[in-house]
């Protein structure tokens, strides 16, 4: 798929999407899509929220024990 669109293009999968609420009771209501993005330099999994549940600092912690694997939170600027 990445050889398709073509050296400077990705290519992006959503694999699931939740409402926070279900997965994290002490925290805000949000809704989270996950998918996989990649590019010719590889792949990585993405988990997009419209907001962030917890508080900044306690993010990454949870989408670590969320996913099993190690994640960096980074909140996107607004456009």
């Amino acid at each position: 798929m990445v050889e398709a669109i073509g050296p400077t293009a990705r290519v992006l999968a959503n694999l699931c999407e939740f409402r926070t609420g279900q997965l994290l009771p002490e925290g805000e209501e949000a809704y989270a899509v996950v998918g996989v993005v990649g590019g010719q330099s590889g792949y990585k999994i993405e988990i997009r929220l419209n907001r962030a549940p917890l508080p900044e600092e306690r993010m990454e912690e949870w989408l670590q024990r969320l996913t099993g694997i190690p994640m960096r939170y980074t909140p996107l600027s607004l456009y």
